[in-house]
């Protein structure tokens, strides 16, 4: 979503065809438009503000780059949403290439700290986990027990609820965030 504009603001069409006439500081209009909208798209992707800054600087420089690429000048909003999840997407991909397995680290002679022991809840954490996941919604109690409980694959999850790979881990991503809050609240956490 855009930030509101004045009746009298040009649209994203306008500006844009604007830009593309040679109006280059018109993009400053787009930008200040929808940096919000980039930087919480980037920061809900990344987790790190620091990166979503980054981020946030590259989806804009592309834009500017790209703009003769887009089709529909009032699709702007749309198009630069695209824009942003395929930066983080890649960006993603990108570290989770330069992560290192525990056995290369170890014939490099470098040896991770061991784990800390992790405590079996109790009967009463039980309870309240239990608890808390009741209170969740429909869709979120209902992929916590998927992944959980019945240990079943994204793609077979993706496929049982008839959604898509990335829309179960997003939907298994926000059912944690609300679980973890829960368990916040209940003092288990």
């Amino acid at each position: 979503m855009a930030v509101p504009r004045p009746a009298d603001a040009l649209s994203d069409k306008e500006l844009v065809l604007r830009i593309l006439e040679g109006h280059q500081e018109d993009f400053r209009v787009l930008l200040g438009c929808y940096r919000n909208l980039v930087y919480g798209q980037a920061i809900r992707w990344l987790g790190d503000a620091d990166e979503a800054e980054n981020q946030t600087q590259e989806v804009f420089l592309s834009a500017y780059q790209n703009l003769d690429r887009l089709r529909d000048p009032e699709a702007f909003g749309a198009w630069l949403s695209t824009i942003t999840r395929n930066k983080c997407m890649n960006l993603i991909r990108t570290i989770k290439i330069k992560q290192v397995s525990l056995e290369a680290l170890a014939e490099m002679g470098i040896q991770p700290p061991a784990p800390e022991p992790v405590e079996d809840p109790t009967e009463d954490q039980l309870r309240l986990m239990h608890r808390c996941i009741a209170r969740l919604p429909r869709e979120h109690r209902e992929i916590i027990e998927l992944h959980y409980t019945r240990e079943i694959s994204y793609d077979a999850m993706a496929s049982y609820l008839g959604i898509s790979m990335s829309a179960v881990k997003l939907r298994l991503y926000h059912a944690r965030q609300k679980m973890i809050k829960l368990l916040k609240r209940e003092g288990v956490l």
